[in-house]
């Protein structure tokens, strides 16, 4: 867990557009955003594992880059609710979602999560980590 929060904590600090989510994220959306983001990189994990334990591809998933001028490259928007929306256009008339390249970038990646990485588990581990966790996001910010 704490590679990914790490990883949560780069990504966030990363930008302006990140950097914006952290600042203006409550602290119980941004738990919320954290567990939401955990769980669709879950499924994508999940989704990948079975692809190759069915056959139907290779582990070249471990050879792919990630292309966002790529007409494959989905889109995503980060609500203030902390949840997660896949678009088709970014809407830049309204301030009600966040952008952040580095989230959309991971969640267009290809990958297999350690199967004892389990949506359970994490959660578990977030919400014990998560004070200490937000509490550094909010001193970086000052």
């Amino acid at each position: 867990i704490g590679r990914f929060l790490g990883l949560m904590h780069n990504t966030i600090m990363s930008s302006g557009q990140c950097r914006r989510m952290a600042k203006e994220l409550s602290k119980p959306n941004m738990e919320a955003f954290i567990l939401n983001f955990y769980e669709m990189v879950d499924l994508i994990g999940r989704g990948i594992q079975q692809e190759i334990d069915e056959g139907l591809r290779a582990d070249v998933y471990k050879e792919f880059d990630v292309d966002p001028n790529s007409k494959d490259f989905r889109k995503y928007v980060f609500g203030r609710d902390g949840k997660i929306y896949e678009t088709d256009v970014y809407d830049t008339e309204t301030d009600e979602y966040f952008r952040c390249l580095g989230f959309e970038m991971i969640l267009n990646d290809e990958f297999v999560l350690d199967e004892n990485l389990s949506y359970t588990n994490v959660k578990i581990a977030v919400q014990e980590k998560f004070d200490a966790w937000y509490e550094s996001i909010e001193k970086l910010l000052k």
